[in-house]
């Protein structure tokens, strides 16, 4: 398997709060297998994030992810700041998909090996 391009980028649209939303993400670091850096912009919003995998066995890997906001618009800091009211129910959330798609990587894979 191929370690991920440095330098491959996106485009993302989708809708936040019924309003649609574009966002630019780059990959900026890989370190296979262990570490992914990306970073992203977005209306006034500039993000970094760090996605951090550790083996804890054959079949399980810890998975950390760390965000940073970064505002540039008084738009994007409003933004920010209901953000952090919402914190402990955005974690929660975020939580349960990252574990949800684990879950689907390893039926996945459980079914293709």
């Amino acid at each position: 398997m191929h370690p991920p391009h440095v330098g491959a980028a996106w485009d993302v649209k989708f809708s936040l709060r019924g309003k649609a939303r574009t966002i630019q993400i780059e990959l900026v670091k890989a370190v296979a297998p262990e570490e992914l850096l990306f970073d992203a912009t977005s209306q006034g919003l500039e993000t970094h994030m760090s996605v951090e995998l550790v083996a804890l066995s054959q079949k399980r890997t810890r998975v950390s992810i760390e965000l940073k906001l970064t505002p540039k618009t008084i738009s994007a800091r409003l933004l920010v700041q209901s953000l952090k009211l919402a914190k402990s129910n955005l974690a929660k959330q975020f939580a349960e998909r990252v574990a949800e798609y684990g879950r689907f990587i390893e039926d996945h894979h459980s079914r293709t090996a």
